[in-house]
């Protein structure tokens, strides 16, 4: 018998692995034919559509899921990181919508006008801060 497991990405609501599982062809052609047709032409899953949920709402869920992962005192860094310069300023964008230059531009407000409470009218964050930002919304990203 042939079977085959296919990748399709993280599910968004529980932060978990997909998968497409096949099993029970009775021939290696049979069981590549029927992966061929979940796949397609572009060598890929089908996406799902794309969803309405904001960069704030992610973050939030993302932080849950990430926790049982990190040590309590990385995970409260991401948490304070997160919530004062990332959720107040560009929380709202939905995450269809990231760009890197719109990353980019929050990187710069950060640079300019982004202190240790958030707020816009603050003085500068340290480059160093803001490179912490960079990473964890990469990886947020990247887990997306």
């Amino acid at each position: 018998r042939w079977s085959f497991v296919v990748d399709a990405g993280m599910d968004a609501a529980t932060g978990k692995r997909r998968q497409v599982r096949r099993t029970g062809f009775l021939t290696r052609k049979a069981a590549l034919e029927e992966l061929s047709e979940i796949v397609g032409d572009k060598g890929t899953l089908p996406r799902a559509a794309p969803s309405r949920q904001t960069i704030g709402s992610f973050a939030a869920d993302w932080l849950e899921t990430v926790r049982p992962s990190l040590k309590p005192s990385t995970w409260s860094g991401y948490n304070q990181k997160l919530r004062a310069h990332v959720i107040p300023k560009i929380g709202a964008i939905p995450m269809r919508s990231v760009t890197p230059g719109l990353l980019t531009a929050h990187y710069g407000q950060l640079l300019e006008s982004g202190n240790r409470r958030g707020n816009v009218s603050g003085g500068p964050l340290s480059a160093r801060t803001v490179l912490h930002v960079h990473k964890i919304l990469h990886r947020m990203f990247a887990d997306a």
